[in-house]
């Protein structure tokens, strides 16, 4: 039979054991615990991300709509500039050959 003494220091030897053990366990979990962290704000860092993207876009074509349509009213103003003036040009023409035919006094 084994003796106290025995005992007893089997005992706190498995008590030894079990602490490192523990100790052991609780490095791990913090490593594991540390790395949940680290992906959590990295999820975080993404999900806002996306978020300002998602905004970003939102302005840029708005952005480019209104460009859009800040171009296209610029070209009918500028058709309907030219359409004007060619029609100026058009009855300058034909008032000034009736000016001259009447100089001429070829009036029809």
């Amino acid at each position: 039979m084994p003796t106290a003494e025995a005992s007893q220091a089997s005992l706190e030897a498995h008590r030894a054991r079990w602490q490192a053990e523990e100790a052991a366990l609780h490095g791990v979990l913090d490593g594991i615990e540390e790395r949940l962290l680290t992906d959590q704000g990295r999820v975080h860092l993404w999900a806002e991300l996306r978020e300002r993207h998602g905004s970003v876009s939102a302005l840029a074509a708005r952005n480019l709509g209104q460009h859009a349509g800040a171009v296209a009213a610029y070209q009918t103003k500028q058709h309907d500039k030219g359409a004007a003036l060619a029609k100026k040009n058009r009855i300058a023409s034909r008032t000034l050959t009736a000016a001259e035919r009447s100089e001429a006094g070829t009036v029809r």
